[in-house]
């Protein structure tokens, strides 16, 4: 049975589970993005939650989410 978990625990937990299969699948070196402040599972999830969110743009995401935070 699944637990009861917030939207956000649960796409983290995807993210990080999806991320483990992927490296694991991983036939090349790694591709390192420019963006130090921000690790792999962070940069997915961002990404996922600003597709399910009801924003007007990206950086109305962000101002939302830094707000949030």
């Amino acid at each position: 049975m699944y637990e009861s978990q917030t939207l956000n625990a649960f796409i983290f937990d995807h993210c990080n589970k999806s991320m483990d299969n992927a490296v694991s699948a991983e036939r090349y070196p790694l591709w390192k993005r420019a963006c130090p402040g921000l690790n792999d599972i962070g940069f997915i999830r961002l990404g996922m939650l600003r597709c399910i969110s009801l924003v007007d743009s990206g950086r109305h995401f962000f101002t939302g989410s830094r707000r949030g935070s």
